[in-house]
């Protein structure tokens, strides 16, 4: 009666297993243990046979509908079928007397991704006050501060919540932030570590947030560096007005486009504002490597109180007739 059948179950323990033993922050251990068996889970619950499901059975044709029901956002899945396109690989590096066909393997392709890229787009000046106004209100402190950042500073929100309190220097001549990796989290491939100027609204609000952290907290943002990120997403997303209804949409990601908006306008040479975002290109490393540390943030003072002066006319917007 024995089942020599390989199924879902049995992928994600050696999965967990393999990758529980490597060395890793602790965001990468909490993504581990609690993301990937929820992944596994979310991809069970529309399976007839759960997680008991052979994945000899699965038919790509099938897994990529079920994906594309679950995650249709396209740069979200292309992610997700990444982590059980690696389990698949796991399991054959393990097992390569049981290989598995991988039918995650190139489930999503760059187009898709490229083109939902496209349909986001910049907040026009008055929806970006509207959303500005609206994080004001936000009575958890984490969310509105990451907001805010992610306006005034052009960031992601997984810099901005990735950030330890050493990262943050308000007290120093001038108070900056730095955007690096720790021993929380590791940036992402295409991330410059830079230090940036905090300046206007954002400095004075980062100063009464930090008053209420406990002292046993290492994290900037200790609530939701752990949580849930499309809940974390979807809470920002909730302060949005989009006066454009017919236009691309708009995302609390869309602060960072309307961040190079903000820069261009505000006459910041291009690598100094590539630089300010983190983009990774020649030049805006060149600026990076031109110093043995990091780019003394007091460079970029006048830069940033340039960008967030500009609130009132940034970007093109088409109207139509």
């Amino acid at each position: 009666d024995w089942d020599f059948t390989t199924n879902l179950q049995d992928v994600l323990d050696l999965y967990l297993k393999e990758n529980l033993q490597k060395t890793r922050n602790a965001k990468q251990v909490a993504r581990v243990k609690q993301s990937v068996p929820s992944l596994f889970k979310k991809l069970a619950e529309h399976l007839p046979q759960g997680m008991r499901t052979h994945v000899e059975d699965l038919e790509r044709s099938d897994v990529k509908q079920i994906c594309e029901t679950i995650w249709p956002n396209a740069p979200t899945r292309m992610r997700n079928t990444g982590t059980f396109s690696s389990a698949i690989t796991a399991w054959n590096t393990a097992k390569p007397k049981k290989l598995l066909s991988n039918v995650f393997k190139g489930l999503v392709k760059q187009d898709e991704v490229k083109e939902s890229t496209k349909k986001r787009r910049s907040f026009t000046p008055e929806e970006l006050n509207l959303y500005r106004d609206s994080l004001r209100n936000e009575s958890d402190n984490e969310i509105r501060l990451v907001g805010l950042m992610m306006i005034e500073l052009g960031v992601p929100n997984g810099e901005a919540l990735g950030l330890v309190r050493k990262d943050i220097k308000l007290k120093a001549n001038p108070p900056h932030v730095i955007f690096r990796n720790n021993h929380m989290r590791i940036l992402g491939k295409e991330r410059l570590e830079r230090a940036v100027p905090i300046v206007g609204e954002l400095l004075g609000q980062m100063e009464e947030y930090i008053e209420t952290l406990s002292t046993e907290w290492d994290l900037f943002f200790p609530k939701w560096f752990h949580g849930d990120g499309p809940t974390f997403s979807g809470r920002l997303s909730g302060h949005i007005t989009n006066k454009r209804e017919w236009d691309r949409k708009l995302t609390p990601y869309s602060a960072r486009h309307t961040f190079k908006d903000r820069y261009v306008k505000a006459k910041v040479p291009e690598v100094i504002g590539k630089f300010l975002m983190g983009h990774k290109t020649e030049a805006s490393s060149r600026i990076h490597d031109s110093y043995g540390t990091m780019k003394p943030p007091d460079e970029f003072v006048q830069y940033m109180s340039d960008i967030a002066g500009v609130v009132s006319d940034h970007g093109y917007f088409e109207e139509y007739d």
